[in-house]
């Protein structure tokens, strides 16, 4: 498993997580201008295929019991 992908899916979930609570302290506020959904919608999409890349990562890395694969 990379070290440098799990870095990347943490340091794109941070990213997420921030647009997230800008889009809601803007609804909450009422000054909601749109590109606050936007831009947490596209994050959490691009946080979606890293985890699909880590989750292939992982099955391509599984061996069965006896070395042989899956």
């Amino acid at each position: 498993m990379s070290t440098t992908l799990l870095e990347q899916i943490a340091a794109k979930a941070a990213e997420m997580r921030t647009a997230q609570r800008a889009y809601f302290a803007a609804s909450r506020a009422g000054s909601f201008r749109g590109w606050e959904l936007d831009t947490a919608r596209r994050l959490e999409r691009e946080l979606d295929r890293l985890l699909e890349r880590l989750a292939g990562e992982a099955q391509s890395g599984q061996r069965g019991l006896f070395g042989e694969e899956p």
